[in-house]
């Protein structure tokens, strides 16, 4: 699709007798912010491992700026920032010198980069603050920044809100609307309903491993996608 930094096109994964995802297809258009929505259980979390090459698909396809996850790894993961479950962070480095090392890791190139994601991240203030002596909130918000480090076209945030306070949650919808202002496509998973539909232009719902609905975030529809979310999931029949 012109224009779509990510695509997933009829993927599917197993886990034994388990079907996780079942053939779903979407994509993440530069200049947005998707928001992912679904129960737990609905194979969000399997999606978003996919898309980081964490996991295979046993059918279909996912492609990051036009690259194959599964045939051109690299150069489709070059492309993409990924926050994916709690961010693995070495506890006696500070923050500034933590960003340091994970981009040594990926093979250096962004140490320019790193006093600038701080401040997108709203850190800048705490660069040489220890990792064990941030709370949670602090140290969701340095993996944030560290998937930033390469000023990706595609950024996939899995609850990147979990353990902010409300000013820090309100800041973090800022910091991805900013993001697909300058141009990035933003995919994010999240149980926060109202949140999504503050920073969110589309959201994809799942359900039992299937996209059930994919939408617009209308301005002014307070309350619209919690309704949808209910509507149309298993959590919200129940």
């Amino acid at each position: 699709m012109p224009g779509a930094a990510l695509e997933v096109q009829d993927v599917s994964k197993r886990f034994g007798t388990h079907a996780a995802v079942q053939g779903i297809s979407f994509h993440v258009a530069s200049g947005e912010v998707l928001g992912l929505l679904g129960p737990n259980g609905a194979g969000k979390s399997t999606t978003l491992r996919l898309i980081a090459g964490l996991a295979r698909p046993d059918s279909g396809s996912v492609r990051i700026d036009g690259h194959d996850i599964a045939t051109d790894r690299a150069a489709a993961l070059a492309r993409a920032g990924f926050l994916i479950e709690t961010p693995a962070l070495p506890p006696e480095l500070s923050a500034r010198a933590a960003l340091r090392y994970i981009d040594l890791l990926g093979g250096g190139g962004h140490t320019r980069r790193i006093d600038e994601a701080l401040r997108q991240v709203g850190l800048a203030d705490v660069a040489t603050k220890h990792v064990r002596r941030m709370s949670l909130g602090m140290r969701q918000r340095l993996g944030i920044a560290a998937a930033l480090l390469s000023q990706p076209q595609l950024v996939v945030l899995d609850e990147p809100m979990n353990g902010l306070d409300p000013a820090g949650i309100r800041e973090m919808s800022d910091v991805m609307r900013a993001l697909a202002g300058s141009g990035a496509a933003v995919l994010v998973s999240s149980h926060l309903l109202d949140e999504v539909e503050r920073t969110a232009n589309r959201v994809a719902v799942m359900d039992q491993g299937k996209i059930v609905a994919v939408e617009k975030v209308g301005t002014g529809s307070s309350g619209a996608v919690a309704n949808l979310f209910f509507s149309l999931t298993s959590k919200g029949a129940a």
